[in-house]
């Protein structure tokens, strides 16, 4: 018998459960945060880091973090 990959039965195998993705995330790690500032001017890396906050926040289902970002991340997690 051929069960479709998005069908799933219960322990006891009477019912089927039918299984679907709705709004899945994706999560983006991306290079790091001086990188996305660039090596230009004071008020240059200003709008580098204002335009990739609005971009990011703009992304619907997708979390875009820099490694950076990540790490703090990590760290913040495993402290004592």
């Amino acid at each position: 018998m051929h069960v479709p990959v998005d069908t799933l039965c219960e322990k006891s195998g009477d019912r089927r459960l039918t299984a679907r993705t709705r709004d899945p995330k994706a999560i983006l790690v991306i290079g790091r945060r001086r990188d996305i500032e660039g090596n230009g001017s004071t008020r240059d890396a200003e709008v580098r880091r204002d335009t990739f906050e609005l971009f990011r926040r703009d992304t619907r289902n997708l979390d875009i973090v820099t490694f950076d970002e990540l790490l703090d991340r990590a760290r913040f997690i495993t402290r004592d």
